[in-house]
């Protein structure tokens, strides 16, 4: 009504707005009079947006209490057109800004909504935020079109305002945004503009003062199987990797790609050809220089270790790398990649990759120094031999004990934190590092590996500093295929039926993961299927293992089954337990394991069942679905070969239509967990890490955060 909308009336202008008494009057004489309707059922529902928002950036929390509520709208367009037109400007930006603030309170994730009216009331930052909250959203779900459009009227705000920090990260965005819908020049356009602005912003980090006190961050973390980024398969791995060796790119907290050792890059060819130039005066830790050269020789060296390498078959979006790989071949002048000069590395494609700027921020596209690797073969990566590019240097490892990293004086690139020393106890016993924390002695711990029991025991402990980070990633069990019983797919489903998932995590975390109902994509990915997992079923699970000869459990031979850490810290273990003894009528037994040995033991002869994770490296459905169960990967814990999944992965990394794309995608989750069940997805996560509040770090995938982003307050020194 003219009353409701009037901001000079003395009372909608005072900043108050109007009691809720005089509102409904005013709603009232407004319906008497047509022009307003009251909303009803789901219509209502939307408006007020009381949709299920029980699941945000794929983390649970609590959804909102209810709370009796009404909606009510204009019965014609035309009529709110009329009563605006009617304001001076002055009266609708102090509207609009009114608005704005009451949604982020009831519609915080109506970013669109939120963007236009801060827009319209003149606050260009506040537009700008939810702008770009709004694109990376549209993005992680290949909405490619609505990304662009809200990119590009961030990226309009923000030149306006002088800020081309954020205005070359938007141009970042957009470039990756094309490159997935498959426009390499539009990409190549938007990545040129970035770099223009990009580049005369970029400063050498200053190493610390002479004399100056010297920041120790205490960090534990799990023993990581190797500092080879070539044999890397782990989050652990990766994430020492990320301290040691700097890529061509790198990633932020919202998975946008920008400049790491590539000053820039261009995309030629329609999308199967890129250019790299290098930064000027790149070192390795011993002070030589950085080349192109050494891109190369790392990728093709991963690549010739393929069999033993555990995700060099990322690689293999290169041209002729999967027939180098796979011994097809035996040049290696074939493959794709060649240092053209020391600044410039040409990569060939097999086809137009949709994720390749993401992967290339992967351990395994990491530069490696070749006179250290081939001079002290397996021992190169032992202290006194290892040479890194990262921003910290490898100073001490005690398997077993500790790894102690301190600042690599040769690093050029950006290091805006204080760390200049990072002691990591190594993670055995993840109580005691609990206890340890809890006395201060550590600032930060590490949860790359344990499972929800630790979690839960983390977060009932020290909740307010358990932090989760932006990783999908689902947390399951791996039926070892190849092998009896389990390679009868009747037993697998059983085994599924059998477990209440629900239950689970109810009883098991604190209610802090999803109970994985859907595929094994997990939700915030796209191609995520909700609900087609196999369901809770106690007597179709019985029938089916009768069906395989194991009526009641009975002659139901003895299987191995292992896990990380131990019954005190993993309570997913006995509720599986109870389980299949219950509905099933079987006594299994789990083996704990400390890190290395789980880890080696997974690697090289996995047993018949095992509870472990898999997240996201890149924000792709084949990250987490190709790379891990392609029956010629290097990873595949289950040992499952299933020619249609293969087929179906594998041209879903070809096809450029990222609708078909997602389908493809979601057919082969489909056979992966419901038709074959060659593995029990439990429940969905994200990345977490327990902080102290003297600790400032940014909220990244575990596996790619970055020490040198962190910052240790001064007192705490």
């Amino acid at each position: 009504s003219g009353q409701a909308l009037e901001p000079d009336s003395g009372q909608a202008g005072s900043g108050q707005g109007l009691g809720e008494e005089a509102v409904l009057d005013a709603l009232q004489y407004a319906q008497r009079a047509q022009l307003v309707e009251e909303l009803r059922g789901e219509r209502a529902a939307k408006e007020l947006c009381l949709s299920d928002r029980g699941f945000v950036s794929g983390m649970p929390h609590e959804a909102p209490r209810a709370r009796p509520r009404r909606a009510f709208a204009f019965v014609h367009g035309l009529i709110p057109n009329t009563l605006v037109g009617s304001l001076t400007p002055s009266q609708r930006q102090r509207l609009h800004s009114r608005v704005a603030a009451s949604m982020e309170g009831l519609c915080p994730d109506d970013l669109e909504a939120l963007a236009h009216h801060y827009d319209q009331a003149g606050n260009a930052e506040k537009a700008t935020e939810y702008l770009l909250e709004a694109g990376d959203r549209a993005r992680a779900l290949y909405a490619c079109q609505e990304a662009i459009d809200h990119y590009q009227r961030a990226l309009n705000l923000l030149q306006e305002q002088g800020e081309y920090e954020r205005a070359a990260r938007t141009l970042m965005r957009l470039g990756l945004v094309y490159t997935a819908t498959f426009e390499p020049e539009k990409a190549r356009q938007a990545y040129d503009e970035a770099f223009d602005l990009w580049e005369p912003l970029r400063q050498p980090s200053d190493l610390p003062e002479e004399g100056a006190p010297v920041n120790v961050l205490h960090f534990a973390v799990e023993e990581p199987p190797t500092l080879d980024p070539g044999m890397m398969s782990d989050d652990v791995s990766q994430f020492m990797a990320a301290q040691l060796f700097e890529g061509l790119v790198k990633v932020d907290p919202v998975y946008n790609v920008l400049p790491a050792v590539a000053a820039r890059w261009k995309v030629a060819d329609q999308g199967k050809r890129y250019l790299f130039r290098l930064q000027e005066g790149q070192r390795w830790s011993d002070g030589r220089p950085l080349t192109a050269g050494d891109f190369e020789y790392a990728w093709k060296r991963n690549l010739s270790l393929a069999s033993r390498a555990p995700v060099a078959h990322l690689l293999y979006v290169i041209e002729n790398a999967r027939a180098f790989g796979e011994g097809e071949i035996d040049d290696p002048q074939q493959v794709g990649v060649m240092a053209l000069d020391d600044l410039t590395l040409e990569v060939r494609l097999e086809e137009p990759t949709a994720y390749l700027p993401h992967l290339l921020a992967h351990a395994i596209a990491c530069p490696l120094p070749r006179w250290a690797v081939e001079v002290h073969a397996g021992a190169w990566t032992e202290p006194g031999n290892f040479v890194g590019n990262g921003a910290y240097r490898l100073d001490e490892w005690q398997p077993g004990a500790k790894l102690v990293l301190s600042r690599n004086p040769f690093y050029q690139g950006s290091f805006p934190g204080n760390i200049e020393r990072v002691e990591c106890p190594m993670l055995i016993d993840f109580p005691s590092a609990l206890e340890s924390y809890a006395a201060d002695a550590l600032d930060v711990v590490s949860l790359i590996g344990p499972g929800p029991g630790v979690i839960a025991r983390a977060r009932v402990a020290h909740g307010r500093d358990l932090v989760f980070t932006p990783q999908p990633s689902t947390f399951y069990l791996p039926f070892r295929a190849d092998r009896s019983p389990f390679d009868d797919v009747r037993v697998r489903r059983a085994f599924v039926h059998a477990v209440d998932r629900g239950a689970l995590v109810r009883e098991t975390s604190e209610g802090q993961y999803l109970p994985a109902h859907g595929g094994f994509l997990p939700p915030g990915m796209p191609g995520h299927s909700a609900g087609i997992g196999l369901a809770y079923d106690p007597e179709r699970a019985r029938d089916l293992l009768a069906q395989a000869g194991y009526p009641g459990g009975k002659g139901f031979p003895t299987v191995s089954w292992v896990y990380l850490g131990g019954p005190a810290s993993e309570p997913i273990i006995p509720f599986l337990r109870r389980s299949w003894k219950r509905n099933l009528g079987l006594e299994l037994q789990a083996q704990a394991l400390e890190v290395g040995a789980y880890f080696e033991r997974m690697s090289h002869d996995p047993p018949h069942l095992s509870l472990t994770g898999w997240s996201a490296d890149y924000p792709d459905p084949d990250s987490l679905l190709r790379v891990p169960f392609h029956s010629k990967g290097g990873v595949n814990i289950p040992r499952w070969h299933n020619a249609r999944f293969d087929a179906l992965v594998e041209e879903a990394a070809r096809v450029t239509d990222q609708a078909k794309r997602i389908a493809l995608f979601q057919e082969a989750d489909r056979i992966l967990v419901c038709e074959e069940a060659a593995v029990m997805p439990l429940c969905y996560a994200q990345g977490r890490i327990l902080v102290k509040p003297w600790v400032t770090m940014p909220r990244v995938p575990p596996a790619l955060l970055r020490l040198q982003d962190v910052i240790l307050q001064r007192e705490r020194c």
